[in-house]
């Protein structure tokens, strides 16, 4: 494990010189994963005015690659303000094709889900969201992801795990929709839970307590 702190005005600086660290014991190559995630930060961290990043890369001996934890060092709460007032609409490419839109859930609790296959905790957290799907569907409930990606890197992604809820993907606009949600620090993973009504419910940075969500799904539901 390999674990960077970065201010976010230095982090697309630091990104583009990571090439330095190539030929060192802590990281062999330089990684596409935690480029992206020091450049997400340098975007979201910066404007969000938050003096500072950590950047943990894993090794995955399965899967043979590096995965990045996005985490602010001193989190703040996600926006009460935005509890109860309609939920951002979108139009996004979809991994099956064509685009999805989140009036297309319209009438059903929907948790969206903000991600990367290059996400650590994203990757734990991913189970835990479809076991919800699986177990809530059939009452009115769907989860939706939304990642920060690229559709082949999804597509893989999707099989390994076993993905039963639909997939939106981008770069710029997914970012730029997790702020409009109230994601300011751009943490990932980032959780927006939607009531029938198509009004904000619930939001939550970082990995959500299966009991927490599942409370709130079903007094939802």
């Amino acid at each position: 494990m390999f674990t960077y702190d970065a201010p976010p005005q230095t982090a697309a600086l630091r990104a583009i010189n990571l090439r330095s660290y190539e030929k060192t014991d802590k990281v062999k190559q330089t990684s596409t994963a935690l480029m992206t995630a020091m450049l997400i930060a340098a975007v979201l961290g910066a404007a969000g005015g938050y003096a500072a990043w950590r950047f943990v890369v894993t090794d995955s001996d399965a899967n043979d690659g590096e995965f990045v934890a996005l985490m602010p060092a001193t989190p703040p709460a996600p926006p009460a303000e935005l509890l109860g007032t309609p939920a951002p609409e979108f139009d996004l490419p979809a991994l099956a094709g064509g685009t999805r839109s989140l009036d297309e859930w319209r009438g059903k609790v929907v948790l969206l889900n903000f991600w990367g296959t290059w996400c650590a905790p994203c990757r734990e957290e991913m189970p835990m969201l479809i076991k919800l799907r699986q177990e809530f569907a059939a009452r009115g409930f769907e989860v939706v992801g939304l990642a920060v990606d690229d559709r082949d890197a999804i597509d893989a992604f999707s099989r390994e795990f076993g993905i039963n809820f639909p997939l939106a993907y981008g770069d710029t606009p997914i970012l730029e929709l997790s702020q409009r949600y109230g994601n300011k620090i751009g943490a990932l993973p980032y959780s927006v839970l939607v009531d029938r009504l198509g009004k904000i419910s619930y939001l939550h940075a970082g990995i959500l307590d299966e009991s927490t969500v599942r409370k709130r799904v079903i007094d939802l539901l």
